[in-house]
């Protein structure tokens, strides 16, 4: 089962990269380890390196850090799972692990996951973003009757304007109702 979900998951990366490249002059994909799956999330990104290599216009992020920056004109943007900080936390960490590109920056982005449902906040200068999930709920979440709104989520950020707006893109929930 492992398996069968990593290469479906490696698919739909590879897809969402292409999507992207079409789109845009470059494309930097950076798979963030998360508590459920830090193994696994080494072998996604590996698969996109060797699928993506010969594509000058494609970089896929190695780097095995919990956390992930990336400074483009007046936005800095920071991304990690969620499992080991707290929303509230994300603006002091980014202050303290990018504090030149802080200073250089007039908008503070921090994206995270983990909680299973949508939540933001701003705090210190950083909008932070708790992201919902895309998948129906696993088993603790089902167990336990938690649901959120399942969907995808999109920032758009502009080199010297900032932030230009955000997009979301619901699926219908998973109930008993439309089981198949």
């Amino acid at each position: 089962r492992h398996a069968k979900v990593l290469i479906e998951t490696v698919y739909a990366c590879v897809d969402v990269v292409r999507i992207l490249a079409r789109r845009h002059r470059h494309v930097v994909a950076r798979v963030l380890p998360g508590n459920h799956d830090p193994e696994t999330a080494i072998a996604i990104a590996t698969s996109l390196y060797m699928g993506f290599r010969d594509d000058s216009r494609i970089s896929i992020d190695l780097d095995p850090s919990l956390f992930w920056f990336m400074e483009w004109g007046v936005n800095l943007i920071g991304a990690t799972h969620g499992h080991t900080v707290k929303l509230a936390q994300l603006p002091l960490v980014m202050a303290a692990q990018m504090p030149e590109a802080w200073g250089r920056t007039q908008f503070r982005y921090f994206f995270t996951g983990h909680g299973h449902r949508f939540l933001g906040l701003e705090e210190g200068g950083v909008r932070c973003v708790q992201l919902g999930p895309v998948t129906a709920p696993d088993q603790f979440a089902a167990s336990g009757g938690r649901a959120s709104m399942r969907g995808l989520h999109m920032n758009l950020f502009d080199k010297t304007a900032g932030p230009l707006g955000a997009a979301m893109r619901m699926i219908a929930p998973a109930t008993l109702e439309n089981r198949t």
